[in-house]
């Protein structure tokens, strides 16, 4: 005689749909980006945005290099606000580059023109979802995405080979955009580790080695690894002012190579003190000097 299957949760059921169709990733990835502009306030979040999460890392597009710059400085701070918002540890760090602001509450890019299908979610489907508001923006959140998905496919767009989100299909384009940037970010990191080789290199010397990287992913490689050394070039000269002993001077020279190298795009060759010095801070310049004169 068969055994009769217990009955499941409609709890469960639910929680398996969402976990399946990758809504609950996306629902935290939403609430992460949204907690971004509830915590920061109103002038930060004005000049910024949140734009995309991966793998612990929020990423946000500024309006200006120097809040880029400035956010830099209080990361630590922005991520412990972020966490504490979320209550748990989630964002590891911020990534902060100079882009577009887009209009808030737009769900995802180029929907314009794309018909929501109507989809009616009964709100006691939810009730596993204790808090309400948090209900309440899962219930908006999935009409909408999956409005959207049917949309998108009745206007002709392609499923995503590797996160399964239709997007619409273009020239030369495999994936979809948030795919796209994930694998530019990969060849970003590969740029970074050649550039900290062979700083001097340009676009095409790297598209040689990293083939498929972009300009700007090249550009965004050289400038994340510009603000990196240039950093460390303060500290260690901090360091040394406060204490030189078991300083390390072969490692501080040759720091300050790579950056004027990778800032000018200069072959070992072209570099010479008076260009070296061009490129360095008042203090870092005397301290420069003062370990050259001595041979140190």
């Amino acid at each position: 005689m068969a055994r009769k299957r217990s009955p499941k949760k409609l709890a469960d059921i639910v929680n398996l749909y969402v976990k399946k169709k990758g809504y609950e990733k996306r629902l935290k990835e939403e609430k992460i980006l949204t907690t971004w502009s509830e915590v920061t306030g109103a002038t930060i979040s004005a000049n910024t945005q949140a734009v995309r999460f991966h793998d612990g890392t929020l990423f946000v597009s500024t309006k200006t290099p120097s809040w880029s710059h400035e956010l830099t400085l209080i990361e630590r701070d922005l991520v412990s606000k972020i966490n504490k918002a979320l209550g748990q540890k989630v964002v590891a760090q911020c990534r902060f580059s100079v882009g577009t602001l887009k209009k808030k509450n737009v769900i995802i890019h180029e929907e314009e023109k794309i018909e929501i299908v109507p989809v009616k979610i009964e709100m006691s489907d939810l009730q596993f979802i204790q808090d309400k508001d948090l209900r309440e923006h899962f219930l908006i959140f999935i009409q909408n995405q999956k409005g959207l998905t049917l949309g998108k496919k009745k206007a002709g767009w392609v499923e995503c080979p590797l996160c399964g989100n239709p997007f619409k299909p273009r020239e030369n384009r495999e994936f979809c955009s948030v795919c796209t940037q994930d694998s530019q970010y990969d060849l970003v990191v590969k740029v970074k580790e050649l550039l900290s080789s062979y700083p001097w290199l340009n676009y095409t010397q790297v598209y040689a080695g990293v083939l498929g990287v972009s300009e700007n992913s090249y550009w965004q490689a050289r400038k994340e690894l510009l603000y990196i050394w240039h950093k460390e070039i303060n500290e260690l000269t901090k360091q040394y002012l406060d204490n030189p002993v078991d300083f390390d001077v072969n490692y501080f020279f040759g720091l300050i190579d790579k950056y004027v190298m990778l800032n000018r795009q200069l072959t070992p060759d072209q570099l010479s003190l008076e260009v070296i010095q061009k490129n360095l801070s008042e203090s870092t310049k005397g301290l420069y000097t003062l370990l050259s004169l001595s041979g140190e």
